[in-house]
């Protein structure tokens, strides 16, 4: 058996897997020790039997490593849920700030709370005068809490694949509603404060001359790419480089160590440039923060740095695997973190097929002069090493987030190398800025440019009709399984060189045929903004909005425009406000600002109120028509199967016909009112969408669900665990998130 470290890596991991799932199987420690003894009995005496009795073993000893970890160390944690404590912590890092709070990484010692361990914890801390700083005491009475299921995202399973098994808040004194909060929090500047608090300092220095010297959105991506911090980047960003296949750029990996380690050797030689790889790779990672991507990566590299030095051939395979079992022993919850099945997935593909799909893909004989070869090949390279990090990485994708860009090839190509010439030249901009000033500028009047471009390609492939697969249409499908058997027979050398472009050629027209069929379709979708409401209903380069108010931290109009971007719709062409209030027209005036609109309906009759004030100086300003509606007639709106229904004083109702889809919208009534123009009209539909006030009065709604007999209700709040109402399915787009939908033109 050659490589035992992998198969040991690969049960090791699946024992932990299936525990963190649920799995429970008790075996006591004297049981695998005897296990382990006739494990290794076997395999002296039968060789074949050795890969079984590793893969058998490590299993077990997943299992009940992950066992013990629970018990031991999470779930006293976990039990600290719902108290309230006076803790004294240590600060982390700089803290996330926000409009009403901050958010900080603290450091709690195991004496305060009674756990076996020190605890690391999120907490949220009222708006402080003094910034908080790595190293800094904060005393504060806090209340600890478990991360819940919510918009369709398990916090709580995110939270704990990075080591924080409760959160924490800093307690309210004040009870009296609408009174000035009061909180115990006191803040000892730098009492802990060390030379491991160096590279937190140190990033936060290069961040705000980061800030200082770039645009916005320059800005943004340089601190992503060199100091792993996204919170700059706007969602739209975000979404651009994730439909062009280039998100990996930004999220620190082994991509960025590799940048590092490369810089190093070519400034200072292999001897060099390898010892002086340690230390640096050490405040890089101390620098980025934990990051499943770059401890692997450190980890690999480590090996790679040990064999150079031992003069012993390097395994790649083998350093991979160890990496894997030192991050699970460290942390086992890390099992379930996207970032480190994506990063080992991608690196498997690499280490496995990278290899013979590039020797499959070396430029031809009969390419003579050697630039030209130099360029076939570097093309062949980067399109051989995008391929082969999504074997793996493709199923992971598909089944957390729902689609996979194939446009990361040409994006890479176009991108790619400006992007290691940002990161080399980013580096030195942060060395110059912290040593030598003088010098920061020019460097920055380099780099800006060379972003710019980068966002640049990143626009114009993000903003193509097609390139993403999604895992719930046929030809999606269709076109991952064309890309699957086209990597197999480039790993398999089968005619590589025709079946490339091939197989690249179907799969555009895959994708091409996916995206006309789309435009016979109406798409329906349900945004969650909290207690207010955001619909979008869209058919080909048609778009109707229903409602534009989001509640707290929910801003309805970012998150349409986000919609808006992702599906390539570039205007509105009638917006129906169902209430001028903030909870259908708070962001209203905002969105207006943003995007065009063509007409606005609503209700005859408004109430005077600020909401009502801020959208007409919008409407003046934009010169934007409007329809009053108040009849009790069903008016169609558009081509979308929408239509508006009045009769309701300051209120409208909307219905969605489209297909075998037939949606009524109530958000804005309340149970008095809905029953008043029931008692008159005759509603029926398939599905409800209502808010959380529909259900105040359990005998009201039950009325109001029997005239209406929907077979299930779309919730815009509230209700956070129930799934049923009087016996008909409830959809809460709280717990659950958006709601889709998409109807084809053939069922209409």
């Amino acid at each position: 058996m050659k490589r035992p470290l992998a198969m040991a890596a690969i049960g090791f991991a699946g024992g932990i897997f299936w525990v963190m799932h649920g799995g429970t199987v008790r075996i006591s420690w004297m049981t695998l020790f005897l296990l382990t003894v006739i494990g290794v009995a076997l395999g002296w005496k039968f060789h074949k039997v050795i890969p079984l009795c590793v893969a058998t073993l490590s299993v077990l000893y997943g299992i009940s490593y992950a066992d013990w970890y629970v018990n031991t160390v999470q779930k006293p944690v976990s039990k600290l849920d719902g108290e309230t404590q006076l803790v004294t912590a240590r600060v982390l890092e700089y803290a996330d700030v926000y409009e009403e709070n901050q958010r900080v990484r603290i450091h709690i010692p195991k004496e305060q709370l009674q756990t076996p361990r020190d605890i690391t914890t999120l907490i949220y801390l009222p708006l402080t005068e003094q910034e908080l700083r790595p190293g800094d005491e904060i005393r504060v009475t806090a209340e600890f809490y478990l991360p819940t299921y919510s918009q369709g995202f398990d916090r709580e399973q995110y939270y704990q694949s990075n080591g924080i098994f409760i959160l924490g808040s800093a307690k309210n004194f004040q009870e009296k509603r609408n009174a000035e909060a009061v909180y115990d929090l006191k803040i000892t500047p730098d009492a802990y404060s060390s030379v491991w608090d160096l590279p937190k300092k140190t990033a936060h220095q290069i961040r705000q001359q980061i800030s200082a010297q770039f645009t916005e959105r320059q800005g943004a991506f340089l601190t992503a790419l060199l100091l792993g911090d996204r919170t700059e980047l706007t969602n739209i960003d975000s979404n651009h480089l994730k439909k062009a296949g280039l998100s990996h750029v930004i999220a620190v990996s082994g991509l960025h160590v590799g940048f590092l380690i490369a810089l190093l050797l070519f400034l200072f030689g292999r001897r060099i440039g390898s010892v002086l790889s340690v230390p640096m790779l050490l405040f890089f990672f101390l620098m980025v923060g934990w990051s499943p991507s770059v401890v692997r990566a450190s980890i690999m590299y480590l090996f790679l740095i040990a064999s150079f030095w031992f003069r012993r051939e390097s395994d790649s395979l083998n350093a991979l695997s160890a990496a894997l079992l030192l991050i699970l022993l460290y942390l086992p919850t890390a099992v379930d973190s996207v970032s480190l099945q994506l990063s080992f997935s991608a690196t498997l593909g690499l280490i496995l097929f990278a290899g013979r799909v590039n020797s499959a893909l070396a430029a031809p004989k009969w390419i003579s002069p050697a630039w030209a070869k130099r360029i076939w090949n570097w093309i062949a390279a980067s399109i051989s090493c995008t391929l082969c990090t999504q074997i793996f990485a493709i199923p992971i994708l598909l089944y957390y987030f729902g689609y996979v860009s194939i446009l990361s090839i040409p994006a890479n190509l176009a991108a790619l190398w400006a992007v290691s010439a940002v990161f080399a030249l980013g580096c030195a901009f942060a060395i110059a800025c912290l040593l030598v000033p003088m010098i920061a500028q020019p460097l920055a009047s380099v780099i800006g440019p060379l972003t710019d471009y980068i966002w640049l390609i990143a626009d114009q492939i993000a903003g193509l009709p097609f390139g993403l697969l999604y895992s719930n249409r046929t030809l999606g499908i269709a076109a991952v399984i064309v890309l699957y058997i086209t990597m197999l027979l480039l790993v398999l050398r089968i005619l590589p060189k025709v079946t490339l472009p091939i197989g690249l050629i179907v799969i555009a027209a895959l994708c091409h045929a996916d995206w006309k069929q789309s435009l016979t379709e109406t798409r329906i979708a349900f945004l969650s903004v909290g207690y207010g409401q955001a619909a979008v209903v869209s058919h080909g380069d048609e778009c109707i909005l229903i409602d534009c108010g989001g509640s707290g931290h929910y801003n309805a109009a970012q998150s349409v425009l986000e919609y808006m971007d992702w599906n390539g719709i570039e205007d509105i062409d009638r917006m129906i406000l169902t209430s001028v209030d903030k909870t259908h027209a708070r962001n209203a005036a905002e969105l207006i600002e943003s995007t065009p609109v063509s007409e606005l309906i609503l209700p005859a009759v408004n109430r005077s109120t600020d909401t009502l004030e801020q959208l007409q100086d919008i409407i003046t300003q934009e010169k934007l028509p409007v329809l009053y509606y108040e009849d009790d007639a069903s008016c169609p709106v558009g081509n979308c199967g929408v239509s508006v229904l009045g009769g309701i004083e300051r209120k409208l109702l909307v219905r969605i016909q489209a297909g075998k889809e037939d949606i009524l919208i109530v958000h804005a009534a309340t149970q008095n009112m809905l029953l008043d123009y029931l008692s008159e009209h005759t509603l029926s539909a398939d599905r409800l969408v209502a808010s959380a006030q529909i259900t105040e009065d359990y005998g009201e709604m039950e009325q109001i669900l029997g005239s209406i007999a929907p077979s299930e209700i779309v919730l815009g709040s509230g209700w956070e665990s129930a799934t049923k109402f009087a016996g008909i399915p409830v959809y809460n787009l709280y717990e659950h998130g958006d709601w889709f939908c998409t109807v084809s033109m053939e069922s209409r």
